[in-house]
């Protein structure tokens, strides 16, 4: 079972075992599959990503589910993936579940954080590690729980907390404590906290939240000046070898600047005095779009520019001024890949080489509160792809601007 990106086969995993992200998954999982490099499915299942609204370029996701015999979606809020979904399954939220938070992958650690429930999840719903552990028993995959131990998402973070335990490495999370004395305290035997059972093990990472080996940090000599190169080095490098799945198959060719090289370096400037550099940007409001659907939310989005409910366009006032714009305006954005109509805001923060713009607005579902409120600015950015994360580069698309008049 293939449970990258949140996009779950019942057959063999589909994407190559590289580092390649799951924000990479949900752009290029269509194109894979047209490429050849996927199977047909005979079922998907998707979770706890909106394919139709996050990727740059939605059609090749609504030709490829159309393809599929049986889509099955486990969703909190219907959203702008659920009309392409035979089934839609009730999920519970992060607030109603236990859960593990992944390793942040630049860190030169080992670490874990435990994510638990605070509210009783409502009737009905029920968390997607349930229904795959479900699945999983009923095809007789063979996963970390024993038979009699239960059959539960959280007995199965369980099993996998036990085999942290007993490797007897790292500790829950505590103040903040000098390496060189955690170095210390392992020479002599000890350890920052002390637990005879799991059971004491279990009660401190559910009080201090997640579990770390600072001890894994590898010694540096930071007075001898001595170059510490942190993992991603080599991520680079072996995301570097699969640079043709990243340009859909086009390899570079020789004489050619490398596609991370042409990300890292600065963007190309133009003189043109209608020309910004796209930025899109999320909101604490809005989020990845989530929060499109809440009207409380929508109405605090705004409060700061006094734009309520639709997005915007934040503009410097120098820029601003040789446009003939002034706060308030309507504006035409025009790139390669569409136009969007934007309320212009002129404010001195925003660099006079950018257009920023807010992310989260523009669904086609996700409820009354917002349908097609707004136009989702991701549809304007070209797809250039950054090889270290695998993410679609936001920061890359040049638009032209023109003023609207009413």
């Amino acid at each position: 079972m293939n449970a990258r990106s949140g996009a779950f086969s019942l057959k063999p995993q589909l994407v190559p075992d590289t580092d390649l992200p799951a924000h990479w998954a949900s752009e290029e999982l269509p194109h894979l599959r047209s490429a050849g490099k996927l199977p047909d499915l005979d079922m998907l299942m998707i979770g706890q990503v909106d394919p139709l609204y996050l990727p740059i370029d939605q059609k090749p996701w609504q030709d490829w589910l159309n393809r599929i015999p049986l889509v099955v979606q486990f969703a909190a809020l219907v959203d702008d993936t659920s009309p392409y979904a035979d089934l839609v399954l009730p999920a519970t939220t992060y607030l109603e579940q236990w859960d593990l938070t992944l390793p942040v992958p630049n860190l030169p650690f080992s670490q874990l954080g435990l994510q638990q429930p605070i509210v009783s999840p409502l009737d009905g719903s029920r968390p997607v590690g349930d229904v795959l552990l479900a699945l999983a028993n009923g095809l007789g995959v063979t996963t970390l729980l024993p038979e009699k131990s239960g059959k539960s998402y959280a007995d199965y973070i369980g099993a996998r907390l036990k085999q942290v335990f007993a490797s007897g490495k790292g500790t829950p999370f505590f103040e903040a404590v000098s390496l060189e004395f955690l170095a210390e305290l392992r020479e002599r035997g000890w350890q920052v906290y002390s637990y005879p059972a799991f059971a004491d093990f279990w009660r401190l990472l559910q009080e201090k939240g997640g579990w770390w080996d600072p001890g894994e940090y590898p010694d540096v000599e930071w007075k001898m000046r001595k170059k510490f190169a942190f993992p991603t080095v080599t991520r680079l490098n072996a995301l570097l070898k699969e640079r043709t799945l990243l340009s859909h198959g086009e390899g570079t060719q020789k004489g050619e600047t490398p596609s991370n090289k042409r990300l890292e370096g600065p963007a190309p400037k133009t003189e043109a005095p209608d020309s910004f550099l796209l930025v899109p940007f999320t909101t604490l409001m809005d989020m990845t779009g989530e929060g499109a659907s809440q009207p409380l939310l929508q109405e605090i989005s705004g409060m700061i520019p006094r734009v309520y409910w639709k997005p915007w366009a934040e503009m410097h006032p120098e820029r601003a001024k040789k446009l003939s714009l002034e706060d308030g305006n309507l504006i035409r954005v025009v790139s390669g890949k569409g136009s969007a109509i934007l309320c212009v805001k002129v404010v001195p923060t925003v660099s006079s080489e950018i257009l920023a713009v807010p992310f989260g607005k523009g669904h086609k579902e996700s409820g009354r509160y917002a349908k097609n409120i707004g136009p989702n600015p991701v549809a304007l950015i070209d797809h250039l792809v950054d090889p270290l994360s695998g993410r679609t580069s936001w920061q890359s698309t040049h638009v032209r601007v023109e003023k609207v008049n009413k």
